[in-house]
């Protein structure tokens, strides 16, 4: 079973694509399926009232040009 493991395919992602995911619409939504017990403004206490709908903000569109970061710049810092 270890054999297996180690054959394994592994995935490598850019720092650039995983910086640039944040901006996508979908990272900027709120999820559909989420309990309404789990919100923060949802039925948490027994004198709230239940929220029937979400409210969602008008957003900014997304820019098409890519965030401006350091590409020399760290994000992790790991502990060796």
């Amino acid at each position: 079973m270890v054999e297996d493991l180690r054959k394994s395919t592994r995935i490598v992602y850019e720092r650039a694509f995983l910086m640039n995911l944040k901006n996508s619409p979908l990272a900027r939504t709120p999820p559909n399926n989420v309990p309404l017990n789990l919100l923060r403004s949802g039925g948490g206490s027994p004198n709230s009232k239940p929220l029937t709908t979400l409210s969602v903000k008008q957003q900014k569109p997304a820019r098409n040009s890519p965030p401006k970061y350091d590409e020399h710049q760290e994000q992790f810092d790991m502990d060796l």
